[in-house]
């Protein structure tokens, strides 16, 4: 599943409080996740990056509405 995929290749380099912690648009975690999965030795290939982009698609959402209820 995506969060999954998020949990493993992401926390390969940093902890997973750096993505999680960051509120960034959709264009932009889309390019971060660009750059991270062209990085060498990511191991991340392009159909893993779909789903790393869609956690964090959903988590950013969540984030930005619990803003808006504020």
């Amino acid at each position: 599943d995506a969060n999954e995929m998020f949990s493993t290749k992401c926390s390969k380099c940093h902890t997973l409080a750096r993505p999680i912690n960051t509120n960034m648009s959709l264009e932009s975690w889309k390019m971060y996740v660009k750059r991270m999965s062209n990085k060498p030795d990511s191991g991340i290939s392009p159909d893993q990056a779909k789903l790393i982009y869609s956690f964090l698609k959903f988590y950013q959402a969540e984030k930005d509405a619990g803003r808006a209820a504020k």
